[in-house]
């Protein structure tokens, strides 16, 4: 049985979840894209390419299963004037689309070499005839085998690292940010009340041991709708 509080925040937290699942996704993609392009404008910078899984799930709304466990399986987003698209290998392009990315997906074969990854790359960069451009990229997570190629394979290409700006636009949370935080303070705090709820043992050794209390936070975090 709940009371009115509990049932008050089990709808406010609904509405959180369906919000962030649905229309929040696109409306957070295009306002940061937005504040993304404003950035590359301040820059004279014509487009911005990211590697590293933290600016890649920023820039997306969205996240890869276990990026830093397959270093060789490359991805990467590619923000150009007119469109937002990733590179991800093959395997990896369902679980961006099942997270509502709405942009093009372009994949690469990992199976034939390291050259393919970069070759995609390349293939986005003259589609959209930024031959001649400035591209901002994050340095701190891009290889330099992937810097060196890339603009050896495109010589008029220049490569601006943007690091400083990516982490300045995450530092400041938009209201749809508060709200996922808040969001998910609740449950990791419903889980961990609802564990110590829980407590059993004996007399002699009442509680949990850390492996199994931490467990029991997970299990209730997700009962709780996180």
């Amino acid at each position: 049985v709940m009371t009115t509080s509990e049932s008050r925040t089990r709808t406010r937290r609904k509405d959180i979840i369906l919000t962030t699942e649905g229309k929040v996704v696109t409306t957070r993609t295009n306002e940061i894209i937005e504040n993304l392009h404003e950035r590359l404008s301040i820059k004279n910078l014509d487009a911005a390419i990211c590697l590293g899984d933290d600016n890649f799930r920023y820039l997306t709304g969205t996240t890869l299963p276990f990026p830093k466990d397959y270093p060789e399986k490359q991805f990467a987003i590619f923000i150009s004037p007119s469109n937002q698209e990733i590179i991800v290998p093959p395997e990896l392009k369902q679980a961006v689309q099942d997270q509502n990315w709405t942009g093009q997906i372009h994949t690469y074969d990992v199976n034939k070499g390291k050259n393919e990854f970069l070759k995609t790359m390349s293939e986005s960069i003259r589609e959209h005839k930024l031959e001649n451009s400035r591209i901002g990229f994050d340095a701190v997570n891009t290889p330099f085998r992937v810097y060196e190629n890339l603009e050896h394979n495109i010589p008029d290409l220049k490569l601006v690292p943007m690091d400083d700006d990516l982490d300045e636009l995450k530092i400041i949370k938009k209201e749809f940010e508060v709200k996922l935080i808040e969001n998910a303070c609740e449950h990791i705090d419903r889980g961990i009340i609802h564990a110590l709820n829980h407590l059993e043992g004996t007399l002699d050794n009442v509680g949990y041991t850390i492996p199994e209390y931490a467990e029991r936070v997970r299990v209730h975090f997700y009962e709780s709708g996180g």
